[in-house]
């Protein structure tokens, strides 16, 4: 995921109770894409919404990691895992929706 995009991914948190983390910031242009990475069963993704409820209207678009099927659902996008490397494809697919 590295090679697609100019900057290295970073990590958030907030802290308090309950803490919150999302595993990756990535930026493509001039937009930061939350994105969080989900192996199990449980796909909630409780701290991609804080952090899209903090940063409201400068969230295009939360990104998951799973092992379910490539769906956007609203501003989610969730992305099967063998299909990690086409990211930035996927992200300027759903910019034009």
């Amino acid at each position: 995921m590295t090679d697609q995009f100019e900057l290295p991914p970073r990590y958030w948190t907030k802290e308090g109770s309950p803490r919150y983390e999302v595993d990756f910031l990535i930026q493509r242009k001039n937009a930061v894409y939350p994105v969080e990475v989900k192996a199990g069963g449980n796909v909630e993704g409780r701290s991609l919404k804080k952090y899209a409820e903090i940063y409201g209207t400068d969230v295009p678009l939360r990104i998951r990691f799973s092992l379910r099927n490539l769906k956007l659902d609203g501003d989610t996008l969730n992305i099967p895992l063998f299909m990690a490397d086409q990211t930035d494809r996927l992200i300027s697919l759903c910019e034009g929706r």
